[in-house]
């Protein structure tokens, strides 16, 4: 799926750039735009920039486009996990923090964190009391979480649910593990999507920021944890990513597609009117002209 839509862009965006007079020849070569467009999905700086208002437009959809894959796959990527209470009192980082547990993970989730560190204040403390764990094989990590109590791990909740039901079905015993219902990689201040420099980071936080100060992101999380909570999703299983979650992300991706292209036709439409327009004038003068000179010469 994200092959085929970003093909969709390169092909977009190398098309769009021959029917532009105004845009830089550099976009009208596959090769640079397959290299945007990837540039785009990583937060790489991207120079030069799209010159004309179509291209701009199309470029601002897909970049919200490849916000929410990222944001998707990033949130999907890490959660934190320990050992679950009768009543669990952690929900997010700080009352991490404030507990005397050991944090730990692979050295790859180490580096997600630590692209991270600059978000807030949580996730700099979080990354000085990591601990890359031993080269064991990760169920003993796992074993280690709901025997011993003193360990919470940063790995995939896919991961962790797997081992867990795993040593339940070896043990049979009714300990289980607590998923932190709160993802610590918080995707909208990450620089895991944009570094720095990127031309897009000010527009795009602009944007959600106002969602954040709003109330909407808030809203959007509690109907999903209230539904997830309803179907005791966020203790007992993992909620599978599926294409439905990427529905949005497609709808304003193709919205935007079709919004770039009517702009694109409107805008050749009217330069092409503004040139028959300026060739009536230039052929009514000049007609004027030869019926005027005869008499005054």
């Amino acid at each position: 799926m994200v092959a085929a839509s970003v093909a969709i862009t390169v092909f977009f965006i190398k098309h769009f750039s021959k029917r532009l007079e105004n845009e830089r020849q550099i976009f009208r070569q596959y090769s640079y735009a397959l290299f945007y467009t990837y540039a785009s999905i990583v937060g790489a700086t991207n120079k030069p920039q799209p010159k004309t208002f179509p291209l701009r437009v199309f470029v601002a959809h897909w970049l919200i486009y490849a916000l929410v894959i990222t944001s998707l796959y990033v949130a999907y990527l890490g959660s934190l996990v320990t050992v679950p209470a009768p009543e669990p009192e952690l929900q997010d980082q700080e009352d991490l923090l404030s507990t005397s547990l050991n944090i730990g993970g692979r050295q790859q989730m180490f580096y997600i964190l630590n692209s991270s560190a600059q978000s807030s204040v949580d996730i700099e403390q979080l990354i000085l009391r990591y601990q890359i764990l031993s080269p064991l094989p990760f169920y003993h990590h796992v074993r280690r979480v709901i025997t011993r109590r003193d360990l919470a791990i940063f790995a995939s909740k896919r991961e962790l649910l797997h081992y867990s039901e795993r040593f339940r079905a070896v043990t049979n015993s009714s300990r289980r593990m607590f998923v932190l219902p709160v993802c610590v990689t918080r995707s909208y201040s990450s620089p895991f999507i944009f570094r720095a420099g990127s031309p897009f980071l000010k527009p795009v936080n602009d944007v959600l920021w106002r969602l954040i100060e709003t109330g909407i992101t808030l809203k959007w999380d509690d109907v999903n944890m209230d539904q997830e909570l309803s179907q005791d999703r966020v203790f007992a299983q993992d909620t599978v990513l599926t294409l439905r979650h990427l529905y949005g992300a497609y709808v304003i991706f193709f919205s935007g597609c079709v919004l770039a292209s009517l702009v694109f036709f409107i805008e050749m439409l009217s330069g092409r009117s503004s040139d028959f327009s300026k060739d009536i004038t230039q052929n009514v003068r000049k007609l004027q002209d030869e019926m005027i000179y005869p008499y005054i010469n």
